[in-house]
């Protein structure tokens, strides 16, 4: 009997000591594991804060990849303009080029037809500068012709005065009137007009650019005109085949004659 009651004894000793021990076991897991609850805890927190900030990144890059999207709607809209705009400058530069080769073909077309120019003009130049040679010529001739002419009316005037008399009448009277009876009469020809193409000292004398070729005849009075105006009358006193001198009628000389001025028939 006390072998029995010191084994029980014994026994609830060591379930006692098992007890503590096992208490402390527990204890020390549930330390542990409130540890490592605690730990998750934080995990889960920043878990969650990750999250959060994720959700938050996974917004922003929602609300960013829509707005590349509009961008991208935009940029393909503008790019179809470009394409429109490029197809029209294609069609554009392809009539441009159409043009220049019409153009390169105008210009070839001119230049030629400049070349042509060139030389007609090269033999107009060579022809005017040996017709100013001629009509130089002519000039000078003439004017020794009206210098001698001169010379023999100034003669015929003074033996004219020689033989009258001329007491009681007026010098500026007398002077250049012609006794119109003993000319003959002119012939009479058609419309004549013309360019006055040297003019006499004190426009004494004109030459003038039409001839006999022309219709022009000696003892013909022709007006000479400054735009509409007449400034003069002037009676042939030679004609030739391409020109012809004419005397300043006196008393119609309204203003000195240049070159250039014209002459006409006179009604």
């Amino acid at each position: 009997m006390n072998i029995t009651s010191l084994i029980l004894r014994v026994l609830a000793i060591a379930g006692a000591i098992a007890a503590v021990v096992l208490f402390m076991q527990i204890k020390d897991f549930h330390e542990e594991m409130e540890g490592e609850i605690a730990t998750t805890r934080g995990q889960i927190q920043e878990s969650e804060e990750n999250l959060r900030v994720m959700t938050d990144d996974r917004d922003a890059e929602r609300a960013r990849a829509d707005g590349l999207e509009s961008d991208l709607e935009d940029a393909r809209a503008e790019i179809d303009v470009l394409e429109r705009n490029l197809a029209q400058t294609e069609r554009d530069l392809q009539e441009a080029r159409s043009d220049l080769r019409d153009a390169r073909r105008n210009i070839s077309q001119l230049e030629d037809e400049r070349d042509e120019l060139n030389q007609r003009n090269a033999e107009l130049d060579r022809r005017i500068a040996q017709m100013e040679d001629e009509h130089e010529r002519t000039l000078v001739s003439l004017r020794q012709q009206v210098a001698s002419l001169e010379e023999e009316l100034d003669e015929a005037e003074a033996a004219q005065v020689d033989d009258r008399d001329v007491a009681g009448m007026d010098w500026d009277d007398f002077n250049g009137v012609t006794d119109e009876r003993d000319e003959p009469e002119p012939v009479v020809t058609g419309p004549i007009s013309g360019l006055v193409s040297a003019v006499g000292s004190d426009s004494a004398f004109v030459v003038l650019n039409q001839g006999s070729e022309d219709g022009v005849r000696e003892n013909i009075n022709y007006a000479v005109f400054r735009g509409d105006r007449a400034i003069a009358r002037v009676r042939v006193s030679e004609a030739r085949e391409n020109l012809a001198i004419a005397q300043v009628l006196p008393g119609t000389l309204d203003r000195s004659i240049r070159q250039g001025d014209t002459f006409r028939s006179i009604d």
